[in-house]
């Protein structure tokens, strides 16, 4: 990622709030199917 200019970040606990989801995980319902 770095040679790309990206930059990972933990999710705060107003963008987890903001997608619905718990800050630690996990990121998709019991239902999600792959």
């Amino acid at each position: 990622l770095k040679k790309l200019g990206a930059k990972l970040t933990d999710l705060t606990a107003d963008q987890a709030s903001y997608i619905g989801v718990d800050a630690q995980g996990p990121y998709k319902p019991e239902t999600y199917r792959y």
